[in-house]
């Protein structure tokens, strides 16, 4: 078996981001990650109570309002997460725990790319074309790849168990 145009796409996916971690850090990613989830919590539970403010200082539609008030909680909660990421990285630096950020931060990196090439891989199995096929059974990152969907749909079940 050669390596096919899909197992160069996924190497480079993977390689992407190993070198991305690498050079964000574990800190700097994880604050990322975190601060878009929680944003997105928070702002889609509170946005409300920021409408009647905005109500007195803007005269725009409801719509609008409801909108501003999402954008408004979303930037301040991922930036107040950001920052508080940027301060822990800053005593991670001054420990000299820079390695060990950037090697949990290239370790988080592969798990991050394994989801996205899983992800374009599952994507392109459903895909009903013979040349997309002929290459997905010919490459050899997409079978490894593929094999893991019954793990990850175990895992997800397990996550997700009411």
């Amino acid at each position: 078996m050669s390596i096919t145009a899909i197992d160069l796409i996924i190497l480079i996916i993977f390689l992407f981001f190993v070198i991305g971690g690498y050079n964000r850090g574990f800190i700097k990613q994880t604050s990322t990650i975190i601060g878009i989830i929680l944003a997105l919590i928070i702002a889609i539970n509170n946005h409300r109570f920021l409408m009647p403010f905005l109500e007195k200082r803007i005269l725009v539609s409801e719509e609008m309002l409801q909108f501003l008030s999402f954008a408004i909680l979303f930037v301040l909660i991922n930036l107040f997460v950001h920052l508080l990421g940027f301060i822990l990285k800053g005593v991670m630096d001054a420990l000299f725990l820079k390695p060990i950020d950037q090697a949990a931060g290239a370790i988080l990196g592969i798990i991050k790319g394994v989801f996205v090439s899983y992800f374009l891989v599952l994507i392109l199995s459903h895909i009903p074309y013979l040349t997309v096929q002929e290459y997905l059974g010919s490459s050899i990152l997409a079978d490894r790849i593929l094999d893991l969907t019954p793990i990850i749909q175990n895992t997800l079940q397990n996550i997700f168990r009411p």
